[in-house]
């Protein structure tokens, strides 16, 4: 019975959190935009920049400040669809914030 009430408290936080544009750390978000750039990403990026690759390059198109952003970018390299690019630019974000507080 506590396991359910638990879980219960965990999503009614997740959905709580969706409404305020909050994200919860670990919190899988199923959307089908996430998924939607999680397979684009998958196919048109991974297999050239794997894994820490991907991380890496992302990261440091995100530190540029010569007006060379991550979205510019994607526009020009495999991802022309502005809302599949928003969607991915959202994903590799999340993916590294993802990846940065496990270190």
């Amino acid at each position: 019975m506590k396991r359910r009430t638990l879980a219960a408290v965990v999503v009614a936080l997740a959905v709580v959190a969706g409404w305020a544009g909050t994200r919860i750390p670990g919190a899988a978000d199923q959307s089908p935009g996430v998924e939607r750039a999680r397979a684009h990403v998958e196919k048109t990026c991974a297999g050239c920049h794997p894994g820490p690759v991907l991380d890496t390059l992302v990261r440091q198109r995100l530190a540029r400040k010569d007006g060379g952003t991550l979205e510019a970018f994607l526009a020009g390299h495999h991802v022309p669809d502005p809302q599949l690019r928003a969607e991915v630019v959202a994903h590799l974000e999340a993916r590294l914030a993802g990846s940065s507080s496990g270190s």
